[in-house]
């Protein structure tokens, strides 16, 4: 219908309110991986992914960058997060839908064997 707001739409709009880039999960899927080191509960429950670690050389130190998708306003508290689980320097969110975040980790997981039943039951607590 005319003036409907889709959820893209929506997140589009949050990501320039927050200052932030939007990320389509789906045209540019997370590296597996990285999605691989952090608990699939912990993804849906606090609504991010790992998209990728870039390493860069500064001088003789290796700075590790986290570039993260959430479907969550970003705080030091998912900064803070993020550096801990993957062990990185710094961390640069994008917004995404909390669909994407969903798919992205739950595609993850069933790729990893884990089945149908046990992703339906940790989609389900997570909502």
């Amino acid at each position: 219908a005319g003036g409907d707001v889709g959820r893209r739409d929506m997140f589009e709009a949050l990501a320039d309110s927050w200052g932030i880039g939007f990320a389509d999960l789906i045209q540019d899927p997370p590296d597996p991986e990285v999605v691989r080191r952090v608990p699939t509960e912990q993804m849906l429950r606090e609504h991010w992914v790992p998209q990728r670690i870039v390493e860069t050389f500064i001088g003789d130190h290796v700075q590790r960058t986290a570039f993260v998708a959430t479907a969550e306003r970003p705080s030091d508290a998912l900064e803070a997060t993020v550096r801990d689980v993957l062990d990185v320097d710094v961390v640069h969110c994008r917004a995404t839908t909390d669909w994407d975040v969903d798919q992205a980790v739950l595609l993850e997981a069933a790729s990893e064997g884990v089945e149908l039943l046990a992703i339906a039951q940790m989609l389900a607590a997570n909502r």
